[in-house]
């Protein structure tokens, strides 16, 4: 990928939106998949144990109606995040690592609304199960893997649904006198989800930063390599940036300085385009056949051109390359 120029990226850096042009956008994507796959694996892993393992708590939470429970937990949660967890070894899922976080969420809270609504009204599960909702949020806003605007819908869905699902039940009858329970459920809901949103915001915006961050230094990286090379070469570029002193001794070498003759008056009769055209053609074919022979170029002044053999790589038969 070309990368935006330095001024570019400084101006990116600034920026409070979660989304970069297209090309650059993809890049991070791929920065973002590669830096928090493994988290987000591990994520859902232990969201399917927890998932599991509140099976148990059903048999307390709504001991007439776990078997439904068990049925919804079992039957489609279960089996969605373990799809999602073996999609996470497919080459596919680096495109749909996000949506499918998202799902994973989605599918946990209605499977929770849900229990809540099987629930018979002298079960506890009826009671306090809505507040799984808060665990399944705050599973969405914490595990790398859910996009800002896919967490804001999934939020705004489990939020719209949840006062529905207590007022409607599966048979159509409407339960009455949930005033202050809807009250109470949805404001501690609705604290969570700003609070969560909020902080997934910021969290996103710093990793977008972070990579901005990345992409500045390796420019500088770049530029200062660029800059390096034409000082020294490769070799002796890459034993000075490992921190080595290089202070080398070379009992024989070969420089050779090649002079075109004439050149000056030469010049004068030329225009500027055709004198550095001229010496573009003379100077390529000197790098080629320098490159060929595995010469190293020192340096060019005006017409001048000077290379080196047996230096920095000794070698016993440099004066016949």
């Amino acid at each position: 990928m070309n990368l935006p120029e330095l001024s570019d990226l400084l101006e990116l850096a600034k920026q409070k939106r979660l989304r970069f042009t297209d090309d650059l956008e993809e890049t991070f994507q791929d920065y973002f998949f590669e830096n928090f796959l493994w988290i987000n694996r591990i994520g859902l892993l232990m969201g399917l144990i927890l998932w599991c393992l509140f099976g148990l708590i059903d048999l307390i939470g709504a001991p007439l109606s776990y078997r439904q429970a068990w049925l919804i937990r079992y039957g489609m949660g279960a089996p969605v995040i373990i799809l999602v967890i073996l999609t996470t070894f497919r080459p596919i899922y680096r495109q749909m690592m996000r949506p499918l976080s998202a799902l994973v969420t989605l599918t946990a809270g209605l499977g929770v609304i849900a229990i809540v609504r099987l629930a018979q009204p002298t079960e506890p599960a009826n009671l306090y199960y809505i507040f799984g909702l808060m665990v399944i949020l705050v599973f969405l806003y914490t595990v790398p893997g859910t996009q800002f605007g896919l967490a804001l819908v999934v939020t705004l869905l489990l939020l719209a649904i949840q006062p529905l699902a207590y007022l409607l039940r599966f048979d159509g009858s409407i339960t009455t006198n949930l005033g202050p329970r809807l009250i109470i459920s949805n404001a501690f809901l609705v604290t969570l989800g700003i609070v969560g949103l909020i902080g997934l915001y910021f969290f996103e915006l710093s990793i977008r930063r972070n990579f901005i961050q990345r992409l500045i230094i390796q420019k500088e990286e770049d530029r200062s390599n660029a800059l390096l090379l034409n000082v020294l070469p490769a070799p002796a570029a890459e034993r000075l940036k490992r921190g080595e002193r290089i202070a080398d001794y070379y009992p024989a070498i070969s420089v050779l300085f090649a002079d075109i003759v004439g050149f000056t008056p030469l010049s004068a009769h030329l225009s500027p385009d055709q004198v550095v055209n001229l010496l573009n053609v003379v100077f390529s074919s000197f790098d080629r056949l320098t490159e060929q022979s595995t010469l190293e170029k020192i340096k060019t002044i005006g017409d001048a051109y000077m290379v080196v053999s047996g230096l920095p790589v000794a070698r016993p038969d440099h004066a016949q390359v």
